[in-house]
């Protein structure tokens, strides 16, 4: 069956946040339905965020080329837009433009409205319970302060410890959960690639330092999140050989999820140890594991008969057999 991408391009709205439909495509999939595709500024945002996980930055490149954003005449879509290229480029004077058209879009909007007022009553609307929701909902609000500007919702929030509502953190592939037990605002907004909030909480003095029920840091979140900035900074407060309870460090988390832009950074440095063994296996391991399920994608896509040439169908199967045969002679089922 051949994959409809004009009914794919026609339904953004469906998958624009589904990292596992992004997960699932070829960059010749992603740019041929992103030529039929008008997106708006916050699905091209979220997007190219997903993108930005599971391709390589040369890919993430030429896929973005077929991207076409319909901006409105609000100045805030081409803030949105502009942000997340700065952040897929690692361009950090984009990101700080992005934020000055922000301060001064809402300067010329606002009159006599305190909006930072605004953002502590809704941090006190939210409360401080202890759940998933309530986490993302805090997060939301303190990540809309951070970008602002508006320091007193990040101090108020801070001192009346909002920051430390906590939850359980899911990050699931089609195989594997990887959870971030008692989560609180700083490992969450590392989780979210957030370096903008992190370093604000860092600046009203919150300490980086602290680690899950599991062990896990901002060097583990950020890893996850596929953020090198935010993987340079978490490395001011931890060693980069730093592990968990299940004795993993950043770079066995990188590759367990194919953060392979974090995988290249901490592979480069000379004090990387890749011979640290986590409790579920080597960083090796975790690459099979990673393979595994890719080959179990384009099983389905076979199985499927998805979109592949006879050549790319030979090459699939070929690449299972070398797969199953890696895994076979590594002990793994």
């Amino acid at each position: 069956m051949q994959v409809d991408f004009e009914t794919l391009a026609q339904q953004v709205a469906d998958w624009y946040n589904d990292s596992s439909f992004i997960e699932m495509r070829t960059k010749k999939q992603m740019c041929n339905i992103l030529d039929k595709a008008t997106l708006k500024a916050e699905e091209f945002s979220h997007i190219f965020k997903n993108i930005y996980d599971y391709f390589l930055i040369d890919d993430v490149l030429e896929i973005m080329q077929h991207a076409r954003v319909n901006i409105s005449k609000d100045i805030s879509d081409a803030n949105i837009i502009l942000h997340r290229i700065g952040k897929v480029l690692n361009i950090r004077v984009l990101s700080d433009i992005s934020k000055k058209f922000t301060s001064l879009a809402d300067k010329k909007s606002r009159s006599n409205v305190d909006t930072s007022s605004e953002s502590i009553k809704s941090l006190i609307a939210a409360g401080k319970d202890n759940n998933l929701e309530n986490l993302n909902r805090i997060y939301k609000i303190l990540s809309f302060a951070a970008q602002e500007g508006y320091n007193s919702t990040i101090e108020y929030a801070v001192k009346n410890d909002y920051i430390n509502v906590k939850a359980e953190i899911f990050d699931k592939s089609m195989t594997n959960t990887y959870k971030l037990t008692d989560s609180n605002i700083l490992i969450k907004a590392a989780y979210e690639g957030d370096l903008t909030l992190v370093e604000s909480l860092y600046k009203n003095n919150v300490d980086m330092k602290y680690t899950t029920r599991d062990g896990e840091n901002i060097l583990h979140a950020f890893s996850i999140s596929n953020n090198i900035e935010g993987v340079k900074f978490a490395l001011n407060f931890f060693d980069i050989n730093s592990v968990n309870s299940g004795n993993e460090t950043a770079l066995f988390v990188a590759l367990l999820y194919s953060r392979y832009n974090v995988v290249d950074y901490l592979l480069k440095r000379d004090d990387v140890n890749t011979n640290i063994i986590s409790t579920t296996g080597s960083n090796s391991d975790a690459v099979l594991f990673r393979i595994r399920e890719n080959s179990m994608v384009i099983g389905r896509l076979l199985e499927k008969k998805s979109d592949f040439s006879k050549r790319e169908k030979l090459r699939s199967k070929h690449l299972i057999d070398a797969v199953h045969a890696a895994l076979k002679d590594n002990g793994t089922n």
